[in-house]
């Protein structure tokens, strides 16, 4: 997987049409204006996000009445979106297997790695608020954020279950990134 950020619609769309065609990849695209229509339309997947991504009712959903409720909510969706990060990595530790906690304490690198990145998120949404422009939130809402974070961890085992059939011509042609298709079959999950 290889992620493409803050460029522009042309350059999305001609990405798109480029993987698909080509290279006969499956592409997702987020956008978040009418200007991405083309890109999203030629995409696989393609979801359109509104207003700087965060267009939803979030001032009501999660309760937030205070005055400075748009940066509780804002902090709120950075830090959902860095657990989110957190269990991808926890997602990614074994692609093709549905337990990925199995040996998750084998890598000493690995669990450095996670406890830093939630060490840091933490400072950063506690203590750097003026650099960071993030607020400290109330136990409540790192509880929210973590457990919004934690279902991609479902979500995985999901898609993991639902079985994709591989095309002959997908089998029969060398991957343009120079990688062999992983093992896959019962004996691999």
């Amino acid at each position: 997987m290889q992620v493409m950020a803050r460029s522009l619609p042309l350059d999305k769309h001609k990405l798109v049409t480029y993987l698909r065609k080509e290279f006969k990849e499956v592409v997702a695209v987020t956008g978040d204006g009418t200007n991405d229509a083309p890109a999203l339309h030629e995409a696989d997947i393609g979801l359109a996000m509104g207003i700087a991504g965060t267009e939803f009712d979030g001032k009501r959903l999660l309760k937030l009445s205070a005055s400075d409720t748009t940066a509780i909510l804002n902090t709120v969706i950075f830090n959902t979106f860095a657990f989110c990060q957190v269990f991808n990595e926890i997602n990614s530790r074994d692609m093709e297997k549905i337990n990925v906690f199995r040996s998750f304490f084998d890598s000493w690198l690995f669990i450095m790695v996670m406890v830093s990145t939630v060490t840091f998120q933490c400072i950063i949404v506690e203590f750097l608020g003026t650099f960071a422009n993030t607020v400290p939130l109330s136990w409540d809402l790192w509880l929210a954020s973590i457990l919004l974070g934690a279902g991609s961890l479902i979500l995985a085992v999901i898609l993991k279950c639902m079985p994709v059939e591989k095309s002959k011509v997908a089998a029969a042609t060398k991957h343009h990134d120079g990688y062999e298709p992983l093992p896959s079959g019962p004996d691999m999950a």
